[in-house]
């Protein structure tokens, strides 16, 4: 019986086109949009603006650093089609740098629209003698907007406040937020935050001493 040779250039000549033939099948190609007008409205921070905070006697003031946002792109999947997201981020400190405040949101297009936000409030550890930590300088406060509503944990309403007078004004839609506390070792050293759609973070209280820092507006 006679056997023929498959030569290596015609083999790889095969393969080269049938795979040609699946991707161009099988790939999907999208336009993604960049981070959408409507979603910045709960970060809505611009680089160089100033913030002050006050709790009636002493005065934070912080600088909005760097801020981005995402542009539109586009984005290809091989079988099953793509799915779109972008960013936006403000980063916001003093002078020294704590307290800091680092804001993040991802936007999704799946088979819903979502923008996912987490607002990090950063400042100093409190310790225990034997060098514990009880309070962490650290405090995350995540919430979701999808479909006009705004959600916690992903699937729990929040109501926005439809006025709050902070002290020194008062602010529509604000957003009241307020981390666990029921940790005997790091609680979060700030433990609630009010923000209001439009202006960002108007109030956040303290922990361990109660202090309330205020926004004030010049």
């Amino acid at each position: 019986m006679q056997r023929h040779k498959v030569f290596p250039e015609t083999f790889l000549r095969i393969t080269l086109l049938l795979t040609s033939i699946l991707m161009l099948s099988g790939c999907h190609r999208t336009n993604c949009p960049g981070y959408p007008d409507e979603y910045m409205n709960w970060i809505p921070y611009v680089s160089g603006s100033e913030i002050l905070f006050t709790d009636g006697s002493d005065i934070i003031m912080l600088s909005v650093g760097e801020t981005v946002r995402s542009e539109p792109y586009k984005a290809s999947s091989w079988i099953i089609e793509p799915f779109c997201h972008s960013d936006a981020s403000a980063h916001i400190s003093g002078n020294p740098d704590l307290p800091e405040i680092m804001i993040h949101s991802m936007y999704l297009i799946d088979q819903a629209e979502e923008a996912d936000y987490n607002y990090t409030i950063r400042g100093d550890d409190v310790r225990d003698a034997d060098n514990n930590i009880l309070y962490t300088g650290s405090a995350d406060f995540g919430f979701q907007a999808r479909e006009g509503k705004i959600t916690v944990n992903f699937s729990k309403t929040v109501n926005l406040l439809d006025s709050y007078y902070n002290g020194y004004k008062e602010y529509d839609n604000v957003l009241k937020l307020e981390g666990d506390t029921t940790l005997n070792y790091y609680k979060p050293w700030v433990y609630q935050v009010c923000i209001a759609e439009g202006i960002g973070i108007i109030q956040f209280t303290e922990l361990k001493n109660k202090k309330v820092w205020s926004l004030v507006e010049e």
